[in-house]
C-alpha cells in the first residue's frame, strides 16, 4: 500500500533513517516507540539541532525531494511566525510532546542557506555538489 498526502508519497517509517542519511544526517535514530505513550510515535524522534541543520542544508539533494520542498513553501497562516514569516522560505513547523509533560515547538527552514551565502561568506551554501 502506498500512502499519499497532498500529492506527496509518504515514506514507510523504516525508510526515514535512510532518507535522513541521504540528507547529511547519518546519526539520528528514528523512534519506533513513543516518548510519551499517550501519543503516537509520529513526530517524536529526538532530533538534535546540528543534524537538523545538516539535513535542511542537503535536503534538496535527496532524490524525490522536489514535491516535498514545494509543499514546504505553502505555509499555513497559523504557521507564519518565526521562520515561517520569511518570504520565499521552504519551512516545516510542528510541535510534539516532551518528557516534562509540555510541548516542544520546532521549525525547520531550508532553501535559504544558498541565498544567505551570497551575502555572508561564512554561511555554507545548500547547493548540491
Amino acid at each position: 500500500m502506498q500512502l499519499v498526502l497532498c500529492g506527496i508519497r509518504l515514506v514507510p517509517h523504516g525508510k526515514v533513517g535512510a532518507i535522513l542519511a541521504q540528507g547529511g544526517d547519518p546519526q539520528t535514530q528514528v523512534n519506533d516507540q513513543p516518548v510519551r505513550p499517550e501519543f503516537s510515535v509520529f513526530g517524536q524522534t529526538q532530533w538534535a539541532l546540528g543534524p537538523q541543520v545538516m539535513f535542511a542544508r542537503h535536503m534538496g539533494c535527496v532524490a524525490g525531494s522536489g514535491p516535498v520542498l514545494d509543499a514546504m513553501g505553502e505555509i499555513a497562516s497559523s504557521q507564519r511566525y518565526g521562520l515561517g514569516s520569511i518570504p520565499g522560505s521552504r519551512f516545516k513547523g510542528g510541535r510534539g510532546p516532551n518528557l516534562a509533560g509540555s510541548y516542544d515547538v520546532q521549525q525547520l527552514l531550508t532553501r535559504m542557506a544558498t541565498k544567505l551565502a551570497r551575502f555572508n561568506g561564512s554561511v555554507p551554501s545548500a547547493e548540491c555538489v
